[in-house]
């Protein structure tokens, strides 16, 4: 199934947010490796809880992005019906 190019757009913008969330606990230690950052902050299970919603959310981007641009367009159509 080929995808609609709106469709395409919310695949790459749930991937995008999906690489952010995944990766913000190791964002401190990144800095603190190019020296940035003066104190290196361990990873805990809060942060595992960010590394956890971001691979679900970079696993299943193309179903998360394809029900996205459909309630866009649902949303849009009941906007544009009232008018």
């Amino acid at each position: 199934m080929e995808k609609t190019k709106g469709e395409f757009y919310w695949v790459l913008a749930v991937r995008i947010i999906a690489f952010v969330i995944g990766f913000l606990p190791f964002i401190p230690n990144a800095l603190w490796y190019i020296g940035k950052n003066p104190v290196k902050v361990p990873i805990d299970t809060s942060d595992m809880f960010f590394v956890g919603i971001g691979f679900i959310f970079l696993w299943g981007s193309g179903n998360f992005g394809l029900w996205a641009n459909k309630l866009g367009k649902t949303l849009v159509n009941k906007l544009s019906k009232k008018d």
